[in-house]
């Protein structure tokens, strides 16, 4: 299943519409990949056919349109899908412009969000966050995946953020180092939620070894909250900002 932008909302002023697009390899695709016939691509588009490493290495040859060839279309090897929208249906996502891994040529990090909350931390909390690249990293994040449902329920319905979700949502709107302003975002939160408890011993640990490694204290809270106290994550994470 492919998810991408619709071509046609690209154009300013317009809807970031959400097209999926669905396909299914053939048989022969899934012969040629379990026979290791094919390699990477070299070619947008089309498949590429390896070639043998050594004498005693064979590669069956590949017949494409009666020829033997080392390229093959990938519209060759899949059947698209039939993938049904109501004709009237609303866009539910206003924005498509959290960088994803086919963009960045990598796994989006926490700095991309960030960014992308100083670019639209104009806006209120549904329409900050109505983007389906930028809720898929969301839910990645070890300390926001209790959150994700109350998240999209106020991107669908258009309704205030709960406080504890807004609360962890925070820290990426400014700087982890405290030297910036920071970011007000006009979110409307809902009722107060309880408050969690109290961290563990664990947290503590945590502190102790990410201030030991020259990190502020803000720093190092910050970036154990986003890991979910994982350190090594948490590591991770301060390198990357």
């Amino acid at each position: 299943m492919l998810i991408s932008p619709d071509q046609e909302s690209s154009t300013p002023g317009q809807l970031a519409n959400v097209e999926p697009l669905a396909f299914q390899v053939t048989d022969q695709a899934v012969a040629l990949h379990r026979d290791l016939i094919l390699e990477r691509p070299h070619k947008l588009d089309f498949c590429s056919v390896r070639q043998p490493s050594d004498p005693d290495d064979f590669v069956a040859p590949v017949i494409y349109s009666g020829n033997d060839v080392m390229e093959i279309d990938v519209d060759f090897l899949q059947l698209d899908l039939t993938v049904s929208v109501e004709p009237e249906a609303k866009s539910l996502f206003l924005r498509s412009t959290f960088p994803t891994r086919l963009f960045l040529k990598r796994d989006p990090t926490v700095n991309e969000l960030k960014n992308e909350f100083r670019r639209y931390g104009h806006l209120s909390a549904h329409e900050l966050l109505s983007d389906f690249n930028l809720l898929v990293f969301l839910a990645s994040l070890e300390n926001l995946k209790d959150e994700m449902q109350s998240i999209c329920d106020c991107v669908r319905l258009g309704s205030p953020l709960q406080e504890t979700a807004l609360v962890k949502l925070k820290p990426y709107m400014g700087s982890a180092s405290g030297s910036g302003a920071g970011l007000s975002v006009p979110f409307t939160a809902a009722a107060p939620a309880p408050a969690a408890s109290a961290p563990g011993a664990g947290s503590s640990e945590g502190l102790e070894v990410l201030m030991s490694m020259g990190y502020s204290s803000e720093q190092a809270k910050f970036a154990l909250d986003a890991a979910g106290g994982d350190v090594n994550s948490a590591v991770n994470i301060l390198l990357n900002t």
